[in-house]
C-alpha cells in the first residue's frame, strides 16, 4: 500500500473516531433515547472500520492464533443458530467480530505515532466534553 493511500485511510479512520466519540452529545438526534444513539453511531464505526479494512494488507497471525480464531468465531456462528433468538443472537455475533476487525484496524494503523496521538486527543476530548456534560446536568439537577 502507498504512503499516500495510507495516509488518507488514517485520516480517514480518525474522523469516524470523532464522529463516534462526538456521541457523546446527546443533543443531536432527539428522536432517539441515548442508548438508540449510542447503538447507531457504533454501527457507523463498525462498518467504517470494516470497510476500511478491505483495503489493509491481510493480517499475518500464526497459525495456532488463526487456527483458534476461527473456532472460537464458529462455535460463536453456530450458537447463533440454537439460541432461543437467533436473529438477536446473530446481531451480537456480528458486533464481536466487528470489534475484532476495529481491533485489528487500529492497531495497524497504530504503526503511525503521529495516528495514535491524535487517536488519544480524540479520546481525551471526548473524555472532557462528558464530563462537562455530566458537570451541566448536575448543576441543572
Amino acid at each position: 500500500m502507498t504512503t499516500s493511500l495510507r495516509a488518507v485511510l488514517a485520516v480517514f479512520l480518525l474522523l469516524v473516531c470523532a464522529l463516534f466519540a462526538s456521541a457523546i452529545l446527546d443533543t443531536w438526534h432527539r428522536g432517539f433515547s441515548w442508548h438508540d444513539q449510542q447503538r447507531l453511531y457504533q454501527l457507523t464505526l463498525l462498518c467504517a472500520f470494516t470497510s476500511a479494512a478491505a483495503f489493509l494488507p491481510a493480517l499475518a497471525l500464526p497459525r495456532s492464533a488463526f487456527i483458534l480464531l476461527h473456532t472460537v468465531f464458529g462455535f460463536g456462528l453456530l450458537s447463533t443458530f440454537f439460541a432461543e433468538f437467533p436473529v438477536w443472537a446473530f446481531k451480537e455475533w456480528a458486533r464481536y467480530a466487528g470489534l475484532f476487525i476495529l481491533a485489528m484496524v487500529i492497531a495497524y494503523s497504530a504503526k503511525q505515532a503521529w495516528f495514535l496521538k491524535a487517536l488519544l486527543y480524540v479520546l481525551a476530548a471526548a473524555a472532557f466534553l462528558n464530563a462537562f456534560q455530566f458537570l451541566i446536568y448536575y448543576l441543572m439537577a
